[in-house]
């Protein structure tokens, strides 16, 4: 009986030891909230980002459209009669304040705005020149309601155009509220778009300095505890990496983690 009690304490150690030496392979006992789940990504499809730490601008973004102030075409009118006169610009042409538009009679015709030629008539006693006016047009969008305590004439925006950013200024915000929405007016300077045509827009609400952040929608949510995939580069399989979120934002989400995990690439399953 005896022996017998020996050597099942003796199983019983060496099955505690295997254990624990499985243990040992299979999770990062330096990080313990890291989840080790080593699921393979290669038959998923997914997006990747990293885990970034610095100054996060908290921008709310929507789309704008180019208004313009004026109730149709402007005109430039010089009187010709009895004298000679020549045409710099042709239909279509973009101008600046500088441009010479034409000469009536030995006299220069600058533009002294920015804009875009789009007639030119020629009668017996005038040079008609019609265009818009890029200066008298401003980007109008929308905020939710909840959010226009938020907006002033001094907050920061930004229009974004064909991969440019352009730095904008409110200067209308509208009083009333249609559909849960406010109107803003941005003037943008350089912006030289024809009315009716689609930007988009950034409104800072808030900036934080010295954060850790992902974009939200890499955030899981798993019976109230919140975890990001972490991606294994070599191996191509992904960890579990619970975070605490400190704050959402529209598109991002500020996170409390190591700052041995900033530069990570991270997942987003697409399915």
């Amino acid at each position: 009986m005896k022996k017998l009690t020996i050597v099942l304490v003796s199983i019983i150690a060496v099955m505690t030891v295997a254990i624990l030496i499985i243990l040992d392979k299979s999770l990062d006992i330096t990080s313990p909230r890291l989840t080790l789940v080593q699921e393979s990504v290669e038959d998923r499809e997914y997006t990747i980002d990293v885990i970034r730490n610095g100054t996060l601008r908290d921008l709310y973004e929507n789309a704008g459209t180019v208004v313009s102030a004026d109730d149709g075409l402007l005109t430039f009118v010089y009187p010709v009669v009895g004298l000679t006169y020549s045409i710099d610009v042709v239909e279509g042409q973009k101008f600046s304040e500088t441009t010479r538009l034409a000469v009536v009679g030995s006299i220069p015709q600058l533009a002294g705005t920015a804009g875009k030629v789009i007639r030119i008539d020629e009668t017996d006693e005038n040079l008609i020149i019609y265009y818009i006016d890029y200066t008298h047009h401003t980007v109008r969008t929308t905020i939710p309601q909840a959010l226009e305590g938020f907006i002033t004439g001094a907050t920061v925006a930004e229009v974004y155009y064909d991969g440019t950013t352009y730095a904008a200024d409110v200067v209308a915000i509208g009083y009333e509220v249609v559909d849960g929405l406010v109107t803003i007016d941005l003037a943008v300077p350089g912006l030289t778009l024809l009315p009716g045509s689609v930007v988009a827009t950034g409104l800072e609400l808030a900036s934080y300095a010295n954060v850790t952040y992902v974009p939200s929608t890499f955030v899981v949510d798993e019976l109230g505890s919140k975890f990001i995939y972490l991606l294994d580069p070599v191996t191509d399989t992904v960890s579990k990496l619970y975070v605490t979120v400190q704050q959402t934002l529209q598109s991002y989400t500020i996170v409390t983690v190591g700052l041995q995990f900033v530069g990570r690439t991270i997942v987003k399953y697409n399915d």
